[in-house]
């Protein structure tokens, strides 16, 4: 199952001489583990934000031994089913 995730690349965008921001791009990659953990105490226990691993583009800036870290954004992604995924201690393996 692809992703669609937003992550940060190599390129910089300068406010200031002395201050820059980091240029985003959308990409659409395969996870190779994904992530939850819960929103909260009580009801929203239930209720969970999804992380994944990804192979890591060429023009990413943070990517460590080939792979990024990406918030799953679950509007961008509505076929993203976590039901129907085995979890295992709330750590999803390709």
């Amino acid at each position: 199952m692809k992703m669609k995730i937003r992550y940060s690349t190599k390129e910089r965008k300068y406010i200031t001489p002395g201050t820059y921001q980091h240029v985003s791009a959308a990409a659409e990659l395969e996870p190779t583990i994904i992530y939850r953990r819960p929103c909260g105490s009580g009801e929203a226990s239930r209720r969970f934000y999804y992380t994944g691993i990804f192979p890591a583009p060429g023009d990413a800036q943070f990517a460590y031994d080939g792979m990024i870290h990406a918030p799953i954004n679950r509007k961008e992604n509505p076929h993203f089913r976590p039901k129907k995924l085995e979890w295992d201690d709330n750590v999803w393996r390709a």
